[in-house]
């Protein structure tokens, strides 16, 4: 679970946003709120990647312990981005090994990934060049490696938004079912309502979940 316990940020000591206190437990909640009001660099906090200049106060928690307190490796988060960030040098396959956890023996890491490319209908693809994909093939690689990292969160900043509309509509169902199977708290970014799980975000600006 990822809690927020009355989180804010500030920059050169001006708050971005009220207090944040929330539960995501085994869901996606999306964060939504114009440019400028705090989504990305509370993305950041929870990552570990805030800039200088940033401070907070409260705490964010996943599964009961600190993430503030642990480097961004100790954090266990998976990312998905708006670009696939995939390795051009690498083909399908080697992509999706480097994302495993090294404690893994390579036959099971194959077996998961064979698995994982069955179920996205991406199987023969393994061996292609990630260059050869098309956006939505690159996408649902990108998504792949982000759970093959077997975290305890993930996070997601804008993963729709280089996709046509059709795309995303084939995409977006398949990716939260993806997500929802892990059971595990789902963080995104995202300025389009329609990207929201079952019509829910929470609204920086408000400072409250709302619906649509």
């Amino acid at each position: 679970m990822l809690e927020f316990k009355q989180f804010q940020l500030f920059i050169n000591e001006k708050a971005l946003f009220d207090p944040i206190s929330m539960k995501i437990d085994g869901e996606i909640v999306s964060i939504m709120g114009a440019s400028g009001s705090g989504k990305s660099s509370l993305f950041m906090a929870v990552l570990g990647g805030l800039e200088d200049g940033f401070s907070y106060s409260g705490d964010i928690e996943l599964n009961g312990e600190s993430l503030l307190t642990k480097s961004v490796a100790q954090r266990q988060i998976g990312m998905m981005m708006q670009d696939d960030l995939l390795f051009p040098h690498m083909n399908v396959l080697q992509n999706l090994l480097f994302a495993c956890p090294p404690t893994m023996k390579k036959t099971e890491k194959l077996e998961l990934i064979g698995q994982y490319l069955i179920n996205a209908n991406m199987l023969e693809f393994k061996y292609a060049k990630v260059q050869s994909l098309s956006g939505g093939q690159k996408s649902r690689i990108s998504a792949l490696r982000a759970v093959l990292c077997q975290p305890k969160l993930v996070l997601l900043d804008e993963p729709f938004a280089k996709l046509d509309q059709s795309l995303k509509d084939q995409f977006r169902p398949w990716l939260f079912n993806l997500l929802l199977e892990k059971n595990i708290p789902v963080l995104m970014v995202t300025h389009d309502l329609n990207d929201c799980h079952q019509n829910q975000f929470y609204d920086l600006e408000k400072g409250a979940l709302c619906a649509r």
